[in-house]
């Protein structure tokens, strides 16, 4: 079967694929309003009782002890509470890939750099799909999980509606109880999957695995406002990756539109240094792809094969290294 693709289909893919690798930060998650400086709620936010301290990394409740109570109005002493959140580790994730004869090898190694609040206690991983041979292997003391989802987490790293998320955890089987975590200034590695699915860059999500202790007795319209920050996405760290993420039929556009906007997002927030000639010459070499299939107008997608893409800067060790390979290999 034969797509047709035109120049508006590229650009609606390209920014969903933009938004899809978007950091997001958990003011920009959810609907709950930032805490004051000075801790005076304005009267706009009457009726608001849950507030995000970004700065110490907790959720701050402020609620009339009255609220609950029958027959009583929102009035009279406040009962201010502060709970940690569980995203203030210092993530960072170097990975490795490798080509097999019909499979691709992803291993991970998952840091927490010195001055982390929290220990890592798991790592969250969105892919497309699974496969019957798909592998997924832990850490020493830790313990890996395959789960379906369709929970908003997974569609804004991966921009689908449904997939899986891969996810590791620290729990010790033998001694039936908690693994070690990562503590701050430590790394771990031997996070693994084997897929069949081509690499791409697609956000992970890492926390501490601490939760915030909200209780039922809480009135119900505190619970309701405090569950946008008990998301996967505002209660844990999240960071571009290298990742399963294409079926081996994807196009190289596609394929070409996910580095792109990948890489700009690293350079934007730090991951890649936008100076470096690698990283300048795969970013004009993958906008000269996108440009030559615009100019080409409507064509048949299947048969578009563009320009040769052709890299001769090498790069930096470490991420800048690790995406150049994953680029090469899935557009090979």
């Amino acid at each position: 079967m034969k797509y047709i693709i035109s120049v508006v289909a590229m650009v609606c893919v390209s920014a969903g694929l933009a938004l899809a690798q978007q950091l997001y930060t958990v003011a920009q998650l959810s609907a709950v309003p930032i805490w004051p400086e000075d801790g005076v709620i304005p009267p706009r936010l009457s009726g608001q009782y849950v507030f995000l301290d970004p700065g110490s990394g907790q959720m701050v409740l402020v609620y009339p002890r009255e609220l609950d109570k029958p027959g009583t109005q929102a009035t009279g002493e406040l009962r201010v509470e502060r709970l940690n959140l569980g995203n203030q580790v210092k993530a960072s994730i170097s990975s490795k890939v490798k080509v097999k004869k019909n499979s691709y090898a992803y291993s991970y190694t998952l840091r927490n750099a010195k001055g982390a609040r929290q220990a890592i206690a798991n790592l969250k991983i969105p892919v497309p799909n699974l496969g019957q041979d798909d592998e997924v292997l832990a850490p020493g003391q830790w313990q890996s999980a395959k789960s379906e989802s369709q929970v908003r987490a997974l569609q804004m790293a991966i921009w689908s509606t449904s997939g899986y998320f891969i996810s590791w955890y620290n729990y010790d089987a033998e001694k039936r109880e908690d693994g070690p975590k990562i503590g701050a200034g430590q790394q771990l590695s031997g996070f693994y999957i084997g897929s069949e699915l081509k690499p791409g860059i697609t956000t992970a999500y890492v926390g501490s695995g601490h939760y915030p202790a909200m209780r039922e007795a809480m009135p119900q319209a505190v619970l309701e406002q405090a569950v946008p920050l008990m998301s996967i996405e505002a209660n844990n760290q999240d960071l571009l990756t290298i990742a399963p993420r294409f079926s081996r039929d994807t196009h190289k556009l596609i394929i070409a539109g996910n580095f792109h906007f990948g890489i700009s997002r690293m350079v934007t927030h730090g991951q890649l240094d936008g100076n470096s000639p690698a990283v300048r010459e795969a970013l004009q070499v993958l906008n000269y792809y996108a440009e030559a299939a615009e100019a080409a107008g409507e064509v048949e997608l299947a048969d578009f094969v563009g320009p040769r893409m052709r890299f001769s800067q090498k790069p930096r060790p470490g991420l800048e290294a690790e995406v150049l390979h994953a680029l090469m290999i899935s557009l090979e």
